[in-house]
């Protein structure tokens, strides 16, 4: 099983995983996708040291039924065979590449593809197993965590920033006026501390020296950093609610 710390396989109605590969017959499927179902962050705001089953207790799709939300839960994670070992993840983190016979949670044959639009979970009102998914948590940690750490389809930085910002949270949580200020904050003080993190390694890594090309960098780029550091930061903030929602 392919799974994330932050995805849970839930089975309503099967006592454990052996239960439920009894009881419907996979024989002739080498991967088995399971769709995800996004729990949202529920209106908290910060980190604290409660489960996140605890923590996150509503569905997404049954408390805002917006398309942005469904996007979501058309994802899917994978129960591979054991016998396949020298498989191959390109492009994604969902399913491995190759002709596989792939079957959904049901039994149901399906293409080996990262997506289940008709994800059964949704069709069946959660009483089939599926994938508790948190993937954004609360806002401080989403904006603290995810934006400097990256994607598992990409890496985290400069091509992640375009990823991680208030438009894709705000898409799939609820906007209100504390949220944003958090986010404002947080996504200020990742651009500001990237700048100086990023000077900092070079020093150590001796490709400048440490004191007349820090000098020169202060002196001959500090107008164009604070323009390219203001329109970034001016990039993810100064984004209407309406303009998203």
């Amino acid at each position: 099983m392919f799974f994330d710390a932050d995805e849970f396989l839930i089975l309503p109605k099967h006592k454990n995983i052996h239960h439920l590969f009894n009881s419907i017959n996979y024989d002739e499927f080498d991967i088995i996708h399971v769709n995800w179902i996004y729990f949202d962050d529920k209106d908290l705001i910060y980190y604290d040291n409660r489960p996140l089953k605890i923590r996150f207790t509503r569905p997404r799709y049954l408390y805002n039924n917006k398309n942005e939300n469904n996007k979501m839960d058309i994802h899917i994670k994978s129960i591979i065979r054991n016998r396949f070992i020298n498989f191959e993840w390109k492009g994604n983190p969902h399913t491995p590449s190759g002709l596989f016979n792939c079957c959904d949670i049901n039994g149901k044959k399906i293409n080996n593809s990262p997506f289940n639009h008709k994800n059964p979970a949704i069709l069946s009102n959660l009483t089939v197993p599926y994938l508790k998914h948190f993937c954004f948590k609360t806002v401080e940690e989403y904006f603290k965590k995810k934006l400097p750490r990256g994607s598992a389809c990409g890496s985290g930085g400069d091509k992640y920033e375009t990823i991680a910002t208030k438009k894709i949270f705000f898409n799939h949580n609820d906007w209100n006026k504390e949220k944003d200020n958090i986010a404002n904050k947080l996504i200020k003080e990742y651009f500001i501390n990237k700048y100086k993190n990023i000077t900092k390694a070079l020093i150590e890594l001796n490709t400048i020296d440490g004191t007349n090309e820090l000098k020169k960098l202060t002196e001959i780029s500090k107008k164009r950093e604070k323009e390219e550091l203001e329109k970034k930061i001016s990039n993810r903030i100064d984004i209407p609610y309406k303009e998203i929602s």
